[in-house]
């Protein structure tokens, strides 16, 4: 053993011992020198965010409905609009407004446009949410180190940011964090309880919902979960949750009242329908997609994390896969963002639990095993090295983050920018088109929530976008969900001609002045052989031609084939008269003329199944527990 020391001997043998040591030095700078696990997580947190943010100086993705909605209040003098001025809707200004608030007030004390209020904001609200999951997974995971790695983990996924950086992240990214404090302090309550930290958390899931619908949905069902399984008292837990909620309905109400009185219960009722509630069956699906998503590296964190669900049941510690259910079925939409928490949680367990022990198992079993690779690497007689290794394994780990992170999501391009050249399409667009020009805005992506180009026109261009659904989730009638299957349907008509494209609009309502057509490679949508009909189409000239974008202007805007019926005379599943046989599409025009798309639409909706809600939902999951078992 002595031999075995003795430079000559262990010298050749550094490289097999030394990532095991730099590790361990790393571990080591945390713990002597103070370095908290928050920093490290947030360290991380930047290096697999900033590759998006150094490649543009606009807004990631989306974002132009929250910047209208924060120069609204600048406008205002920060008094509360009853609508919103973006994209010409009386769109009501119903969404929960701290967001708005804080962007106006940062622009207002700091000079800055709204726009780079809008950019940088969201990412602020990101790390600080990372640093509050780092202390949530101190009080939850044990040991430290599997706590410390949770974090990281969190901060790593790319659903914990992906849809929470971006432009159109103001809202759900400070809510997330309001929401993640508001849990870190209800773990608190239930193992101390005290006022102080009632009324805490009361003001937490009050400022959540008061940011976001959803995040204060999530932050207040989380709380019952974490007083549930950690106070040790039925009673309490329903007690203190009630005391909560109640709390938070009175400390939002100068909002939810003021929408209430100038707009009615129909807003937050047409707001509703857009939160994704669905058959127990698709919810159990969306769990699944989750945790076994077409990414290799993101699968196998599924697969730990149902591992370590199952453990954590066995051994009656149902808080965490209770929450990963709960989250699908409250709050499905934005599912996939918050589940990533319990997600992390669960896989620094594993880590713990099943990943370490085992890599130690094989080890044990090599013939190297790692008693003898610390006996020949010991960096503690050269005290400056060790630090000095642990710098240097952050660093390449960090660089590494930086270089690989940007090709894992699923979603490519959801973290993309309108380039410069598109910004200078709308603004010629602007400046050759009248006020109240009607535009159609041709994208390639086949996604609503990614086409960047819909959404931002209303704002950089000051005209309306027909099928953009932001913002129609508060207008009655289910026009979001109309305007989400006519933006899809349109994409289908794409290997078509410009005729093809006129026809559906007219039977379907969809009335515009001008096309704007966006040249960027997003996605699959292919739209040159429009363009290329266009070009001999005697009702439509070339207005602007530029290599982001083309727009063209019709010489009349569309003419709809039955006018009374109005606009979008389509159901929220895009079924419309044009689509039915001629028999009676011929029928339906003789007996009411004009009036035949919408006649047809009511008898069409007074033979399809009530849209699910949260409570029918809830309805059919007890009626599946109480259904007795057949032999």
């Amino acid at each position: 053993m002595q031999a075995e020391r003795t430079p000559t001997a262990w010298l050749p043998r550094v490289p097999l011992a030394a990532p095991a040591h730099l590790l361990r030095s790393l571990r080591l700078l945390f713990e002597r020198f103070g370095w908290p696990a928050a920093a490290v997580a947030v360290l991380f947190a930047l290096a697999a965010r900033l590759p998006y943010f150094t490649h543009s100086d606009f807004p990631i993705n989306d974002g132009g409905l929250f910047t209208a909605m924060s120069r609204d209040l600048l406008a205002g003098h920060f008094a509360l609009p009853a609508f919103t001025s973006y994209n010409a809707e009386a769109i009501p200004f119903a969404y929960p407004p701290v967001a708005f608030y804080l962007a106006a007030a940062i622009a207002a004390l700091t000079g800055l446009d709204v726009l780079a209020v809008t950019r940088w904001l969201p990412l602020l609200a990101n790390l600080g949410t990372v640093a509050a999951v780092a202390s949530l997974a101190r009080a939850l995971v044990r040991p430290a180190w599997a706590a410390s790695l949770a974090a990281v983990v969190f901060a790593l996924l790319p659903r914990s940011y992906e849809w929470l950086i971006m432009g159109g992240g103001l809202t759900r990214s400070l809510g997330y964090l309001f929401a993640v404090v508001c849990i870190v302090m209800a773990v608190r309550l239930a193992r101390a309880p005290s006022t102080r930290r009632l009324v805490g958390c009361t003001m937490l899931a009050a400022l959540a919902l008061a940011s976001h619908l959803e995040e204060g949905l999530f932050a207040l069902y989380s709380l019952g979960l974490v007083l549930l399984c950690l106070g040790g008292s039925l009673r309490r837990a329903v007690l203190e949750t009630a005391v909560v909620g109640l709390g938070t309905a009175l400390l939002t109400a100068p909002w939810w009242l003021t929408v209430l009185v100038r707009h009615g219960l129909g807003t937050f009722q047409a707001a509703s329908m857009t939160s994704g509630w669905s058959t127990p069956g698709s919810l159990l699906s969306a769990l699944g997609e989750f945790l076994a998503p077409p990414s290799l590296p993101l699968s196998v964190a599924g697969s730990l994390g149902v591992l370590a669900a199952g453990l954590c049941l066995l051994r009656g510690q149902p808080l965490l896969p209770l929450w990963l259910l709960a989250i699908f079925v409250l709050t499905p939409r934005s599912a996939p963002s918050e589940a990533v928490l319990p997600l992390a949680l669960l896989l620094g367990g594993a880590a713990a639990e099943v990943v370490v022990p085992s890599a130690r198992s094989a080890l044990a079993r090599t013939r190297l095993p790692l008693a003898t690779l610390r006996g020949r690497w010991r960096p503690e007689q050269v005290p400056a090295l060790r630090p000095a290794g642990a710098a240097l394994a952050l660093v390449l780990l960090l660089a590494g983050v930086y270089r690989l992170w940007p090709r894992l999501p699923v979603e490519p391009f959801a973290l993309d920018s309108l380039s410069l050249g598109e910004r200078q399409t709308m603004a010629a667009l602007a400046s050759r088109t009248p006020a109240d020009a009607r535009v159609l805005v041709l994208s390639s992506t086949e996604s609503w929530e990614e086409d960047m180009a819909g959404e931002w026109l209303p704002v950089l261009a000051g005209r309306q976008s027909v099928l953009t659904p932001q913002g129609a989730e508060w207008l009655p009638d289910q026009l979001h969900a109309r305007k989400v299957c006519l933006f899809q349907q349109v994409r289908e008509l794409a290997p078509g001609g410009i005729s093809q494209l006129d026809t559906w609009a007219s039977e379907r309502g969809v009335i515009f002045s001008d096309v704007y057509v966006a040249k960027a490679a997003r996605g699959l949508i292919d739209w040159r052989p429009l363009l290329h009909s266009a070009q001999s189409a005697a009702d439509y000239t070339l207005l602007v031609d530029t290599p982001e974008a083309i727009v063209l202007h019709r010489q009349a805007p569309i003419a709809p084939r039955w006018p009374a019926s109005g606009e979008f005379a389509v159901a929220d599943d895009c079924a419309s008269l044009a689509d039915q046989p001629l028999e009676t599409i011929a029928t339906f025009e003789g007996a009411y003329g004009p009036r035949a798309a919408q006649a047809w639409l009511a008898e069409y909706e007074q033979h399809r199944p009530t849209r699910a809600g949260l409570l029918r939902l809830l309805g059919s999951l007890g009626g599946g527990l109480r259904r007795p078992v057949q032999p």
